[in-house]
């Protein structure tokens, strides 16, 4: 039997391969402390094409309600589960108040209670506008809103009421797009007016010529919204059975249509037979798509987060979907039935 070949007398061709499973600069760099021969060989190499960026990862606060997150770190939280909003930058431990309360008439305010949150840009942007979906205190008792505030303002504004049926929120082509359990979208565009910028906002229907699809006997419990190569998606979350655990899913694409016979252009929701490639990573206000091609070892699917229906639900149905056969692979083993955690959201890095 050959004796094995000493680490400093590794061929290059296999240092190469060892360094391509290393995307990180700063262990890369250790490898040179192997010995003399690495450290060497590492000078003499071509560069290696940048590593991509980094996935998202589930984060939740100890003790505060996760509601959104933001790319660059930035996560939206309750301190004391229904007040004290802020968003919180986890890399750069920066900290930025976001309101507790909305106008009412005649100046007075009332407290509302955030589920969901989005930004249209980053947060210390000062052209930055956020959108929520919020309800009123006691939560449940009053239907839910929809809120706009401009970063930087102690009080919500531009309040207007959503019904029980608003689904998810995505920030695109400078508009927030806002999903109906219909499958419609109403389109809020931000502006600023006058001296003190002043926040306005315009919506508009975006004409849809086919409402909601046909699930069968499956349960939709979660639509978000998430743009991928440009385009936007839809995706359904289903379960065989109210409060049972999800067990599939369906993307679908928006494309501009125009109806037979009356000629009207209009929007249409197209189903995907596949992901193509794509890795989907969902929950309300914060989906991200990536490419299977920038990491190699991953599949395509859909990873998904427990939303909740209640802001004090504990969590429990987390994991991944990928079909074809349909599938799922549950973040946590048999026999752990819930989470001592708040729902988490995806850490955006």
């Amino acid at each position: 039997m050959a004796a094995p070949r000493p680490w400093k007398d590794l061929l290059r061709a296999a240092l190469r391969a060892i360094i391509r499973h290393v995307p990180c600069e700063a262990d890369r760099l250790g490898l040179g402390a192997v010995c003399f021969s690495w450290r060497l060989a590492l000078a003499r190499l071509a560069p290696l094409p940048p590593a991509p960026r980094q996935l998202p990862g589930d984060a939740a606060a100890a003790g505060a309600r996760c509601f959104g997150s933001w790319d660059g770190g930035w996560l939206f939280l309750a301190v004391d589960d229904t007040r004290g909003h802020e968003i919180l930058n986890l890399r750069s431990g920066k900290r930025l108040p976001i309101p507790d309360d909305f106008p009412m008439r005649l100046g007075k305010r009332a407290p509302m209670v955030i589920c969901a949150a989005t930004l249209s840009h980053p947060p210390d942007n000062p052209r930055c506008v956020a959108a929520a979906i919020v309800e009123m205190l006691p939560v449940g008792t009053d239907s839910p809103l929809l809120t706009f505030w401009r970063m930087g303002h102690p009080v919500g504004a531009k309040v207007t009421r959503s019904g029980n049926e608003r689904e998810d929120i995505i920030h695109r082509e400078g508009a927030f797009l806002v999903l109906s359990r219909a499958e419609t979208l109403l389109a809020y565009t931000p502006r600023f007016h006058g001296f003190k910028g002043d926040l306005l906002i315009g919506c508009d229907v975006v004409p849809f010529l086919r409402g909601g699809r046909d699930y069968g006997d499956h349960r939709v419990h979660g639509r978000y919204l998430v743009e991928s190569r440009g385009e936007l998606l839809m995706v359904g979350r289903l379960a065989p059975r109210p409060l049972a655990p999800t067990s599939a899913f369906r993307v679908f694409q928006m494309e501009r249509t125009r109806a037979l016979g009356s000629g009207n252009v209009g929007y249409t929701w197209r189903e995907l037979p596949a992901l193509d490639g794509r890795m989907l990573f969902v929950q309300r206000v914060c989906s991200r798509s990536y490419e299977v091609s920038d990491y190699p070892g991953f599949e395509d699917g859909v990873y998904f987060l427990d939303d909740g229906v209640d802001v004090c639900d504990p969590c429990f149905d987390n994991g991944k979907w990928s079909a074809p056969p349909s599938h799922v692979d549950r973040r946590f083993p048999p026999g752990q039935v819930l989470s001592v955690y708040r729902s988490p959201v995806w850490f955006l890095p």
